[in-house]
C-alpha cells in the first residue's frame, strides 16, 4: 500500500488511507498476527521516513501507524521515533518552502 500511496500521491482518496489505518487498528481475531503486521508496518514506515519527501497522504498514514504502534518494536525507543519524525517533518517543510 505504501507504493500505491507513493506513486498515487494526491490522486489517492483519503478514504483509502482511512481504510488502511482501520484495517491495521482493527486487525483480525489473531492478536499475534495483528501485532506482527503492526510491527512490520512500523519497521517499513520508519525506513520510509529517511526519504527526502513523502506524499502527504502517505505521511499521514506513516505518522499515525508509528504513533500508535512503535511501542511494539523492541529496538525502537520513543526518542528515536520522535527524532526521526521531527527530522522528516523539518526536511519536508524545508523542501516545500
Amino acid at each position: 500500500m505504501a507504493v500505491v500511496f507513493d506513486l498515487g500521491g494526491n490522486l489517492v482518496r483519503p478514504e483509502v488511507a482511512d481504510n488502511l489505518m482501520r484495517l491495521i487498528a482493527e486487525g483480525t481475531d489473531d492478536d499475534d498476527l495483528d501485532n506482527e503486521l503492526r510491527i512490520q508496518a512500523v519497521s517499513e514506515y520508519m525506513s520510509l521516513l529517511k526519504r527526502v519527501q513523502l506524499p502527504d497522504i502517505l505521511m499521514h498514514v506513516v505518522a499515525w501507524v508509528i504513533g500508535e504502534y512503535a511501542y511494539l518494536v523492541d529496538h525502537l525507543s520513543l526518542e528515536q521515533v520522535l527524532d526521526q519524525l521531527a527530522v522528516t517533518f523539518e526536511r519536508s517543510h524545508l523542501s516545500t518552502s
